[in-house]
């Protein structure tokens, strides 16, 4: 069981280690966010670093056309393909020096809502000299991607199909748009979030129509897990599809550039290694993972260690064995429902039963629950 502590910017984190772990950033909650905070920590680097030589960075989106009737299998191959296509031949370089332009990173991000269908779309971070105008450097992009965009048979409106913004830190019209990163302290989200941490955002409706809602991937995932089967389906649609895809991609040099190592670590090892800045807070036997898989609480487990407290930890695990023997004895499956609402109990709540259960053992009120925590 691992415990980052909290810093001035990101609160405590918490989570099991020495599991095996699939390396996705597209559909695995779990792996996602190991992968994500990688991400952001390695790219708020950058900018720093990018900042102190002088220069400035741009967060420019772009996106295409897309219809109801889309499938998202048919749109991915030919956005990623204008994205190439933008970035080869003469006018690119023309680009390029006229512009001062160092490198860039791509985020590649979509969401569904069913009045529009599938919106593919990447946010890229820009390092340019300053000094640098964002309405001639927006100009001049927006050319290179509307014909790179035509040779593949996509669209796009003069407004929306490219949008370039200053990155100055926090970025308040993207907390408007996708809501906050439930992972940081109220009210930032900088630039290198939006790019690296997809799956923490939300997507928003379509307009002022509640029945047609735009959703991320991992809210299709909540709602299929709820019994919604279209969801499932459309989640099940957006796996195939993204499925060896790159979520984040540096432009060659870059990394050199802004005195990162030059070789980035592949995804499947970000999510096997833990942070730097963990520390073990102790280790759990076979028989009480097997419990906590009995009754699905390695919710409550992580809520418990999120205090750093191995002592609560335990005594959560405990309170958990006690259910899953109970649960044996009687011979029934697990009610998914009451687990859930058991999940939303926080560290203080965990904390509270915890000094109750010592007034309850010092009043001699547990005689008969204490033989049976001993034994387990």
């Amino acid at each position: 069981m691992w415990h980052r502590p909290a810093t001035e910017r990101v609160p405590a984190s918490a989570g099991f280690g020495s599991l095996q772990t699939c390396g996705s950033p597209w559909v695995c909650p779990v792996c996602s966010a190991k992968i994500a905070a990688k991400r952001r920590d390695e790219l708020a680097r950058g900018l720093e670093a990018w900042r102190k030589q002088g220069g400035r960075v741009f967060l420019v989106t772009f996106t295409t056309a897309h219809h109801a009737r889309m499938p998202v299998a048919s749109l991915l191959p030919s956005f990623l393909a204008a994205c190439r296509q933008m970035k080869r031949g003469a006018p690119w370089q023309k680009f390029k020096r006229g512009q001062g332009l160092v490198g860039s990173v791509r985020g590649l991000e979509v969401t569904h809502s069913f009045r529009n269908g599938w919106h593919v779309h990447c946010h890229s971070l820009y390092f340019v000299p300053a000094g640098t105008d964002v309405a001639a450097f927006r100009t001049a992009l927006f050319r290179l991607w509307e014909r790179a965009a035509a040779a593949e048979g996509l669209t796009m409106d003069k407004v929306r199909g490219l949008d370039v913004k200053a990155a100055t830190g926090v970025i308040e019209q993207y907390i408007t748009k996708y809501g906050r990163d439930p992972e940081q302290v109220p009210g930032y989200w900088g630039p290198e979030s939006e790019l690296a941490k997809p799956h923490a955002k939300r997507a928003r409706w379509d307009g002022d129509d509640p029945a047609a809602p735009g959703r991320a991937p991992f809210e299709l995932l909540a709602a299929a897990f709820a019994g919604d089967r279209v969801a499932g389906g459309l989640f099940g649609e957006f796996a195939r599809a993204f499925h060896g895809c790159s979520q984040l991609q540096w432009s060659p040099g870059l990394r050199k550039a802004l005195g990162l190592p030059p070789r980035d670590q592949p995804d499947a090892e970000v999510a096997e290694t833990q942070d730097a800045a963990s520390v073990l807070l102790g280790r759990l036997t076979p028989a009480e993972w097997r419990d906590i898989l009995l009754v699905e609480g390695r919710g409550v487990v992580v809520r418990a260690a999120l205090t750093g407290d191995w002592e609560m930890v335990q005594y959560a695990v405990a309170c958990l064995r006690l259910w899953a023997t109970y649960w044996r004895i009687m011979g029934y499956v697990p009610d998914r429902t009451r687990l859930r609402e058991f999940e939303d109990y926080t560290p203080a709540e965990i904390a509270r039963w915890r000094l109750q259960r010592r007034a309850r053992v010092s009043a001699g009120k547990a005689a008969r629950a204490v033989p049976l925590v001993a034994a387990l």
